[in-house]
Order: structure tokens, then C-alpha cells, then sequence
């Protein structure tokens, strides 16, 4: 506008990249967070899209011939050092859920058997 460069006038291909452009990273790139916070949850995913720079750089790196800074190196390493931490303690809470979701299963099982007047021995 300022420059006088038009914004609708681009060649063919160009329109063909931003079409790609919306349709893979923005519209799939959000389906697939959408379908992760159901399964995961909003913190998991939050701390997993923390990571979407450290990529790019890697990518940037091996198909552009991009060069990493040191610290880029080192702002790379703490945030993957950071994310497994949360990660770790996630897998270790969602073991914990496990448990506890089998034994209120084990639980209710026991406690239905015995209203009916089942016998209470053998595998559950």
C-alpha cells in the first residue's frame, strides 16, 4: 500500500503455495491439536506445541542450508530438556490415572458381584 505493491496480483504457483500453505499447517496443523487435546489434554499439548520453533530450525537446517546459531543450539536444548520434564511427569500421572481407574473397576466389579450373590473368588 505504502510502496504501491499490489496484494492480489501474484503468478499461479504463488496462489498454488499459499493455498498449501492454509490448507497443511494451518487447517490440518489445528485438526491435529484439536484431536490432541481430547486425548492428552490442554497442558500436554501446550508444552508439545513449545517445540513447533525447534523444528523449524531443524527443518530450516536440512532442507535450506540454514546454519544454527549457539544460541539457538542452546535455547533448542533447554526447551527439549524442559518439555521432557513435563512430558515425564505426565507419563507418570497418567500411569497414576491408570491405577487408579483399575482399581475402581476391580472395586465396582467386587461390589457387583456381591449384591448379586456371585462368589467372590476367581480372576475379576
Amino acid at each position: 500500500m505504502l510502496n504501491h505493491t499490489s496484494l492480489v496480483e501474484y503468478n499461479s504457483s504463488d496462489w498454488i503455495y499459499f493455498f498449501l500453505l492454509v490448507l497443511i499447517p494451518t487447517i490440518f496443523g489445528q485438526y491435529l491439536i484439536n484431536l490432541l487435546l481430547k486425548s492428552l489434554g490442554a497442558t500436554t499439548v501446550s508444552v508439545g506445541i513449545i517445540g513447533e520453533p525447534i523444528l523449524a530450525i531443524i527443518l530450516a537446517y536440512a532442507f535450506l542450508g540454514e546454519s544454527i546459531s549457539g544460541f539457538q543450539f542452546i535455547g533448542g536444548m533447554m526447551t527439549i530438556l524442559g518439555m521432557g520434564g513435563i512430558f515425564g511427569q505426565n507419563h507418570g500421572a497418567i500411569t497414576l490415572l491408570m491405577i487408579k481407574s483399575n482399581w475402581l473397576v476391580m472395586n465396582w466389579a467386587v461390589k457387583s458381584k456381591s449384591k448379586r450373590g456371585e462368589c467372590l473368588h476367581g480372576n475379576y
